[in-house]
């Protein structure tokens, strides 16, 4: 049907002309992803801050673990928070302090080295020249939109939680 028209002729014009983007993005990932590993970190860091009576780990009770009260940004080196809502707000607040702040590429990429699970968190979450076709569905709609401009922010969610994109721009190779 006009699914596979639309196939071929992306094809055709791929062959003709590549399309790069470039954006930077900051990952609030969903719990489902490492959701052990989450609490195993949040657990490891009540332990230390807990005064301990023994040396033995194993004795503290996982009961006293109360997700509810669970923070991410106060746990060290635990970028998840715990539900999905959880994960939006996050993603909200990240985007809050980014639109309160400077407003600029190196200020966004501060943001990520500090709140993105991605592993390109250091780097300030680039993603360079990404060939149109290689990123999920939900990142190139929304970074190859047309009414897109350079700078432009956004929440878009994924399979992988939500990301807070940055547009820099998409570029055309034409061979």
């Amino acid at each position: 049907g006009s699914d596979n028209q639309e196939m071929r002729q992306r094809a055709l014009s791929y062959l003709e002309e590549n399309e790069y983007v470039r954006a930077k993005h900051i990952l609030i990932q969903f719990p489902e992803e490492n959701k052990e590993e989450t609490e195993d970190k949040a657990e490891e860091s009540k332990d230390e801050k807990a005064e301990e009576k023994t040396e033995d780990k194993k004795e503290v009770e996982v009961k006293e673990f109360d997700a509810s009260k669970f923070d991410a940004t106060v746990v060290n080196d635990v970028k998840t928070p715990v539900t999905n809502a959880e994960c939006y707000n996050k993603a909200v607040e990240v985007l809050t302090a980014y639109l309160e702040g400077d407003k600029t590429e190196d200020a966004f990429a501060a943001l990520a080295v500090l709140h993105s699970a991605d592993g390109n968190a250091e780097q300030g979450g680039i993603y360079e020249d990404v060939p149109v076709g290689q990123m999920v569905p939900e990142f190139e709609g929304w970074a190859l939109d047309e009414s897109r401009k350079a700078g432009d922010v956004g929440i878009v969610e994924t399979s992988y939680g939500y990301h807070i994109m940055y547009f820099i721009e998409a570029e055309t190779t034409t061979w």
